[in-house]
């Protein structure tokens, strides 16, 4: 069995729930983006379903997912460039595999959370304030976005250990106006508030983990380094981090 899209930008949607095994047909061509729904809900006498969708390897596929809820890519899914985790009434719980250089955006307004899985992967969108990023174990998470979008969310495994590779990536505060750039740590030292503005743009980003002894000071005396992003914005990372 082949399925074809014959020629154009064209769109698999999957409906329902079991598994869609993609990785089954011979070929499996012209279809840049596949629709999946996380699952269904219990309601009533109905129990909790899941939709399992197998990807077939080597088509740098675009997948979006709806529903929201707790769901993930598969440990073997591979050729996948970008997730779309669309606008949701229900918090999303999304855990990426180690595909590398995936894309991550989030399109809804919810409390998610995010957890890279992979080297080189991106992390973006969500609602300020309402997103929980959480950096792969292996380091090499970037995290982008606007001041705005990053004002008031979550970071966690940013500098868990030296040199982790992990980037912030505020894209709309200009280095060159660069007027504040502080981390205040909380009294347990467990987690703080990396704060930079522009004069414009203002982002306060928590990060767990520990990153300096005293309370209050700034940014670089927290070993923090901040540098251009070589177009618009500022380039924040920590190789220095105290394991904690």
């Amino acid at each position: 069995m082949a399925l074809d899209g014959s020629g154009g930008t064209n769109t698999l949607s999957l409906t329902g729930t079991g598994a869609f095994k993609l990785a089954t047909p011979k070929a499996l061509t012209n279809i840049q983006v596949i629709d999946v729904t996380e699952g269904q809900a219990a309601f009533g006498p109905l129990a909790a379903t899941n939709q399992t969708v197998t990807l077939k390897s080597f088509q740098n596929f675009t997948v979006n997912v709806s529903g929201g809820g707790m769901c993930g890519l598969n440990a073997f899914d591979s050729g996948i460039n970008t997730v779309f985790l669309k606008a949701s009434t229900v918090a999303w719980n999304f855990t990426a595999n180690a595909e590398a250089g995936l894309t991550i955006r989030d399109q809804s307004a919810t409390l998610d959370t995010i957890t890279a899985g992979g080297a080189g992967q991106t992390i973006t969108g969500g609602a300020a304030g309402k997103l929980i990023m959480i950096a792969a174990a292996q380091g090499g998470t970037i995290f982008r976005d606007t001041a705005n979008q990053f004002n008031g969310d979550t970071i966690e495994n940013f500098a868990t250990t030296a040199d982790a590779g992990n980037v912030i990536d505020i894209t709309d505060i200009n280095f060159s106006k660069l007027t504040t750039a502080t981390f205040t740590e909380n009294p347990a030292g467990t987690q703080g508030q990396l704060k930079l503005s522009d004069g414009t743009h203002t982002a306060t980003v928590t990060l767990f983990g520990q990153f300096v002894a005293g309370m209050n000071t700034a940014a670089a005396a927290a070993g923090f380094i901040i540098a251009s992003d070589g177009g618009t914005g500022v380039r924040v990372t920590h190789p220095l981090a105290v394991p904690h």
